[in-house]
């Protein structure tokens, strides 16, 4: 059995989760090489998509999604939000994963794609130069199970900028996200 996961389609859906995920941002949202800031949540929405909610197996193989990278409003404290797609995270420790983030810190906007391998943080990809209102694809697949190979792959079908990496990862693939 495979778990196929897309954004407007899941075999198992569950929204408004109340999870905590912590995404590390790879640097400061004004784009400096300064250390790792941790950004955490206790609220997360969106779809989850399992074997089985009780007895969970290793079956996800594939998610992908697509998504216009929202607009960040000025406020008087830091602000951010993220939009992703990942392979594993619900109630384990793996999880594979890319996106976007959107943020307002000290008076700056930034936009900017990622990736993240948990238990590392995020890392940004700067390859990619994103600004709100772009129309986002992205997928993590696994490439070869035998040697844990996945393959993350996000788009910006606006501006035409990809990225496309092949990771060995150990991933319990329980869900997709």
């Amino acid at each position: 059995m495979k778990i196929y996961a897309v954004a407007s389609a899941v075999l198992i859906a569950l929204g408004s989760i109340f999870l905590f995920y912590s995404l590390a941002t790879p640097s400061d949202l004004s784009g400096s090489d300064s250390a790792p800031i941790p950004l955490g949540s206790p609220q997360w929405a969106g779809f989850v998509s399992m074997s089985n909610l009780l007895l969970r197996q290793g079956v996800a193989t594939r998610v992908s999604g697509s998504w216009i990278v929202p607009a960040v409003s000025p406020s008087q404290g830091d602000t951010y939000s993220a939009v992703w797609v990942g392979i594993g995270g619900y109630g384990e420790n793996s999880l594979i994963q890319t996106g976007t983030l959107q943020g307002y810190r000290n008076g700056g906007f930034t936009y900017y794609a990622w990736y993240e391998l948990l238990p590392n943080t995020a890392i940004r990809i700067q390859s990619m130069n994103i600004e709100p209102g772009d129309i986002m694809t992205a997928s993590v697949s696994l490439a070869d199970a035998n040697q844990n190979l996945w393959l993350v792959e996000i788009n910006d079908v606006t501006t035409g900028d990809s990225y496309s990496r092949t990771i060995a990862y150990n991933s319990a693939r329980l869900s997709a996200e």
